[in-house]
């Protein structure tokens, strides 16, 4: 979409990005546009279609105490995209220049507090994490640098279909020949076979370790798994996640056991775990024939 302000005879037309960021520069406290233009000028709004409808802005000042709160809300979200972006390429600049070039990596993606020793750990918003990238972007490892990638509870945060599919392009790039990808994510099917049975022993546990003190009934559980206050962008069952990691090239993809020296005590409960193998790269014709066993090089199952 873009925005068209006109003057007189004149049509200029801004990107709706633009608009935005010069009027968020502005601290949205001044008229939009030059201030003599936007008190005669109505403003036109073209869509990808390319129709329009004018907007009377005259006498429209646009003080803090007139923005609506969906601009509010999309100021505070490119001001904080903005912090991402400066901290991403921040932290992809270090970590060019501490890397050696060094192979057989194991990643820990989206780790949050709950670091692994000997790993790579990476998280935008773990302080305590080695690396602080956004992993929407692109990632600063080499093809073929990492043995192991691992998330846990992270993937469901990811915006389907834009941002899981990079997430899974990237792992498949950064992945050696041979190696896995294990993805956790909060186990749905449960919760769908407890709806309506208030007896079932998930509301238990949904109502005393998983969720907030203000779900209250059942519906709002289930808000909660799907949504978690805008936090949770898609929910995931065992088949979904398969097929999603085998059409973006992963090989031998099943669900495993919990495994105890890899995966967190507090989420074996109610948690999706599948392992993947990365058999050749995008483009090739001839995988490698190597089965997947899901506790290669993770220690013991429990």
């Amino acid at each position: 979409m873009r925005l068209r302000l006109k003057t007189g005879k004149q049509a200029i037309a801004y990107p709706l990005a633009s608009l935005v960021i010069e009027a968020l520069g502005a601290n949205l406290t001044s008229n939009l546009g030059d201030a003599s233009h936007s008190r005669q000028t109505p403003l036109c709004i073209y869509d990808n279609e390319h129709r329009f409808s004018e907007l009377d802005i005259r006498g429209c000042e646009m003080t803090e105490g007139r923005i609506t709160r969906a601009v509010q809300l999309a100021e505070k979200v490119l001001q904080m995209e903005l912090y991402n972006q400066g901290l991403h390429l921040a932290e992809c600049e270090r970590y060019s220049q501490l890397s050696t070039g060094q192979k057989r990596l194991n990643l820990n993606l989206g780790c949050g507090n709950k670091l692994k020793r000997g790993w790579c750990n990476v998280d935008m918003f773990a302080r305590e994490a080695d690396f602080r990238f956004d992993l929407r972007e692109n990632w600063p490892f080499a093809d073929h640098a990492a043995h192991l990638i691992y998330c846990e509870h992270f993937f469901e945060h990811l915006e389907y279909p834009i941002e899981t599919s990079h997430f899974l392009q990237e792992s498949l790039r950064v992945l050696e020949i041979g190696g896995l990808l294990h993805v956790g994510v909060p186990g749905t099917a449960w919760l769908m076979r407890s709806y309506g049975k208030p007896q079932s022993y998930y509301w238990s546990l949904a109502k005393t370790i998983w969720h907030p003190a203000s779900c209250k009934t059942q519906m709002q559980h289930i808000n909660h798994h799907f949504r978690q206050e805008g936090q949770h962008q898609y929910a995931w069952d065992t088949e979904t996640l398969i097929e999603e990691l085998k059409m973006h090239g992963f090989e031998n993809a099943a669900r495993r056991r919990w495994i105890s020296d890899l995966d967190s005590a507090d989420r074996r409960v109610n948690s999706i775990y599948v392992v993947a193998r990365k058999l050749c790269d995008a483009g090739d014709m001839v995988p490698i024939n190597t089965p997947c066993h899901a506790n290669d090089n993770v220690g013991d199952r429990s």
